[in-house]
């Protein structure tokens, strides 16, 4: 079976729902697993599609309705069939830490050039 569940808040970008949804999608064993943030109606979204069989999507299901990150503010979680293809877990951490290690060299730099700031008017 398929499902995307959609998952709405005002804080869902930002607190590493993506890699909290890949380790819950590991835990139920569910081999094909894509997810994204995007935006709906100007407001923050997490999409996560997965392909398991019935009894193991339904309780991963459950498992992102029951937690969610630390930090995150949901106002909603829909899921709902869809048809189409689902690419590897593996595929999808790969691309999700790629991006987690992009965002950590930005925020070095920019601790690097306020260090640099702050040395050169001591």
């Amino acid at each position: 079976m398929k499902q995307k569940l959609v998952i709405a808040g005002p804080k869902v970008h930002g607190v590493a729902y993506r890699p909290f949804l890949i380790a819950l999608a590991d835990e139920f064993d569910i081999s094909k697993f894509s997810v994204h943030n995007s935006e709906e109606d100007g407001k923050q979204i997490v999409v996560a599609k997965a392909d398991a069989e019935d009894a193991q999507l339904g309780a991963f299901i459950d498992a992102v309705r029951d937690r969610k990150p630390k930090n995150a503010d949901v106002s909603g979680i829909r899921s709902e069939p869809f048809e189409g293809r689902v690419p590897s877990i593996v595929r999808t951490s790969i691309l999700c830490m790629n991006s987690q290690f992009c965002r950590c060299i930005d925020a070095l730099e920019s601790i690097n050039e306020k260090m640099g700031f702050m040395l050169d008017n001591e």
